[in-house]
């Protein structure tokens, strides 16, 4: 019997209807997989972030995401709906790279630093951001300039990119470049034209790139830019093709949560977020300015 945990573990990924065996479809083999993750998308009964009546549409639209998640990482794995709103995923994968693959809805953000504290108790703060943080970063500079919080960019997101290929960044280390449509070159450049005004070194001198409610970087903008983006800092080569894949594949539609791995049961809780492996830093490809942010933490370069 898997053992149960009290705490909870919880991260936004996504929903799957039907069965698919990726990397041998129409075979009734079998294949040994390293990690089996099972996942609700209404944890309890309670559905939080879509309708019952679009469970179905949501569960095939995730399924369709998944696997061209799968199929660009060049991963096998077995999709399979479980109930009306569970999903199992079993894969060759071993389970850190299957839950910094899987465990993740994929949705990429970009946000400027306004006054207020980082305090989801501040109304200002819940209006800027909502739900869309990370408890554990609030109070680390890295992620949020002291006194400071961010406003995501309600014109900008995941949907404006293109494309999304590896590659490496100034320093010869693996990176992800990312491609805006015309909408998307736009706004980037309205936003950090308006940071690139700020005082060099302020936070309002800042932005930051959101991959769920984790803030990826937060680097500094040296001028504006617009037409593409270099992911870059504290990646391998198998992280950055993960986030290439999750980008390429687009955001789940929907967030579910995890409530077993390799036969482990979890209790999801939305107090206790399950925190997958992601890269650490994003930068544009504008970045040449050598980093600013002190080892052993992820680094990452001003924007310019």
């Amino acid at each position: 019997m898997p053992k149960e945990r009290t705490h909870g573990l919880m991260r936004p990924l996504g929903i799957l209807t039907c069965g698919v065996l990726l990397s041998a479809c129409g075979s009734s083999a079998s294949p040994n997989y390293a990690t089996d993750l099972v996942m609700s998308l209404c944890p309890g009964g309670g559905c939080t972030s879509v309708a019952p009546a679009d469970l179905p549409a949501a569960q095939s639209e995730t399924v369709a995401i998944l696997q061209a998640r799968a199929t660009t990482a060049g991963a096998s794995a077995e999709i399979t709906a479980t109930g009306s709103a569970s999903v199992e995923v079993k894969t060759s994968l071993p389970t850190t790279s299957a839950l910094a693959l899987f465990g993740v809805t994929g949705r990429l953000s970009f946000a400027s630093a306004v006054f207020g504290p980082a305090d989801p108790r501040n109304a200002q703060f819940l209006r800027d951001q909502g739900s869309r943080y990370d408890m554990t970063q609030l109070d680390d500079p890295l992620w949020y300039p002291p006194g400071y919080h961010w406003m995501f960019d309600r014109v900008l997101s995941g949907r404006n990119i293109t494309s999304a290929t590896t590659g490496v960044d100034q320093n010869g280390q693996p990176a992800v470049e990312i491609a805006f449509d015309d909408g998307g070159a736009a706004e980037w450049s309205i936003l950090t034209t308006r940071v690139a005004q700020q005082p060099a070194g302020s936070p309002g001198n800042r932005v930051a790139i959101f991959l769920d409610n984790q803030v990826l970087t937060a680097p500094q903008v040296i001028a504006a830019s617009s037409r593409s983006t270099q992911i870059s800092g504290g990646f391998t080569v198998a992280s950055a093709a993960t986030l290439a894949a999750q980008i390429n594949a687009g955001a789940l539609p929907a967030d579910i949560y995890i409530i077993s791995v390799n036969g482990t049961s979890y209790s999801p809780s939305p107090s206790a977020p399950f925190i997958a492996p992601t890269p650490t830093a994003v930068l544009p490809t504008y970045a040449g300015v050598p980093p600013t942010i002190p080892t052993p933490l992820p680094q990452s370069s001003p924007v310019h």
